[in-house]
């Protein structure tokens, strides 16, 4: 899918919004898929095949999980031919249309056409302006500059797609508690949960949109639990570390990136996502009745430790 909307677009801003589309697109219909009853039929639905392995395996002993092969049959089988085939259609599609010879945008050509233009015409010589640096032009040139990268920034196509996209943490999960808030209250009881992360606490470069959304989860819940305390309602978040999904099986194909993340915990590996079912059964329960506004750190003790050296004791 990447690789043919690269050719097709030939923009990488395209290229991003098309596969930063497609995983939040694939992380809601997880979650409405989750919810279906037919479940083998959901597994089929999956274009990574988790929920087909998820199926396979879901009465596996851990040691079965440890050591025993899963075979290429039934649910996973049928997933896979499936969406192998919408591989290869995507693929003879995008040879189909692409061409080797098209510009890519009108914007592309224009942009040519004035750059030829500007080669033809000449004119007398320029007189030479020598620049004279003060305080006061440097603050000018400081103002015009910070303007100019701003306006670049809030212009550009991505900067409204990066936006839509992180507010979708937002806005679903405001939705969300909203509904299920109102009718908690009406019972006078309750206990909601929702997923942060530990990017709310702490971030890397490349995820400042994703931090500030999972933050801004974790003040929502904070505001619900004021909000709704004295209905009997509970309100929490849970923050996991590095989990092993669909999601991040981009950073566990390159060997040092997900090795650097399993060391960077406490326990030195990543999660698997069935340990983040035990903390959030114990926020849902009344052995939490306590509990509320709280933010539920699973991630095995990431942010704990320091990680840049590890002194000899």
């Amino acid at each position: 899918f990447s690789f043919s909307m690269a050719p097709l677009t030939r923009s990488m801003m395209g290229t991003y919004a098309a596969i930063l589309g497609f995983f939040v697109a694939y992380g809601t219909a997880g979650t409405l898929l989750g919810d279906m009853e037919n479940e083998a039929f959901a597994s089929l639905l999956d274009p990574f095949g988790a929920a087909a392995i998820g199926l396979a395996t879901r009465y596996w002993t851990t040691a079965e999980r440890n050591t025993a092969v899963l075979s290429l049959e039934g649910p996973l089988l049928q997933n896979r031919l499936l969406w192998m085939g919408v591989a290869v259609l995507i693929l003879i599609l995008t040879y189909y249309r692409f061409s080797f010879t098209a510009a890519a945008t009108k914007r592309h050509k224009k942009r040519k056409q004035e750059d030829v233009a500007e080669e033809v015409v000449t004119g007398p010589a320029r007189a030479t302006v020598q620049p004279v640096f003060t305080l006061a032009s440097s603050f000018t040139q400081f103002l015009h500059q910070t303007r100019f990268e701003v306006l670049t920034v809030v212009k550009s196509a991505a900067f409204p797609i990066i936006l839509v996209f992180g507010a979708l943490n937002l806005i679903g999960n405001f939705r969300a508690v909203k509904g299920a808030g109102a009718r908690m209250a009406e019972q006078g009881a309750g206990s909601i949960v929702v997923v942060s992360s530990i990017r709310s606490q702490v971030v890397e470069p490349g995820q400042g949109v994703y931090a500030a959304t999972k933050a801004g989860v974790l003040q929502m819940i904070r505001a619900l639990a004021a909000e709704l305390g004295e209905e009997g309602v509970r309100a929490n978040a849970l923050a996991p570390g590095v989990v092993e999904t669909p999601l991040t099986q981009q950073i566990k194909d390159v060997p040092d990136w997900y090795e650097a993340y399993a060391n960077k915990g406490a326990l030195g590996r990543w999660a698997q996502p069935e340990e983040m079912a035990g903390p959030i059964v114990y926020l849902a329960s009344d052995a939490a009745s306590f509990v509320t506004g709280s933010l539920l750190v699973v991630d095995g003790g990431w942010l704990a430790v320091d990680g840049r050296f590890n002194p000899p004791l």
